[in-house]
């Protein structure tokens, strides 16, 4: 499966260390990624070093005063999805899923989502309700999977939400 994976996060720890762990261990299950970083860093560098296509572009906030900084780079993921051929756009963070979502509409694809942290109710109406809820949003852990309930419950089906472990020891949790 060809995924455009979008993040915020040019380290190679945080929210990067259960994505390094899927391009590692599903790559040759038939993972083929496509990775875009709103800047350069170390998790950038070793996946270009793995021979993953890999970009560079500004992930922005859509912003009614000022649309065109998101509307470039919506462009940019488009074409990047397009020239990949991607089938699923991946959003390593809840932060990046507001033009992840609008670049999985255009391209035709379904959009998951990754939360790392607490997704307040207000957040989460905005970013999910009605026709831009996720195909499925992952949890990380238990912990913030609870602790988002009072903003997701009335927002986002059960059935869109999966509690996937942190990527360490992806044999164990399949």
């Amino acid at each position: 499966m060809r995924v455009l994976y979008i993040t915020l996060n040019p380290n190679r720890q945080s929210t990067t260390v259960p994505t390094e762990g899927w391009f590692r261990l599903l790559r040759p299950r038939g993972l083929e990624p496509v990775l875009v970083s709103s800047q350069s860093g170390d998790f950038q560098a070793w996946v270009e070093g793995q021979g993953i296509p890999s970009y560079r572009t500004p992930l922005p906030f859509p912003n009614v005063r000022s649309p065109w900084p998101f509307l470039r780079s919506l462009l940019r993921l488009v074409r990047i999805g397009r020239r990949h051929q991607v089938q699923l756009v991946h959003c390593n963070e809840q932060d990046v899923y507001p033009i992840g979502q609008y670049a999985a509409r255009l391209l035709g694809v379904p959009v998951v989502v990754s939360v790392h942290f607490t997704l307040p109710p207000g957040f989460s109406r905005w970013a999910f309700q009605g026709r831009r809820a996720p195909d499925l949003a992952f949890f990380l852990s238990r912990g913030s999977l609870e602790a988002s309930r009072p903003g997701i419950d009335d927002v986002l089906p059960e059935g869109r939400r999966r509690l996937l472990y942190n990527g360490i020891d992806l044999e164990r949790f399949r």
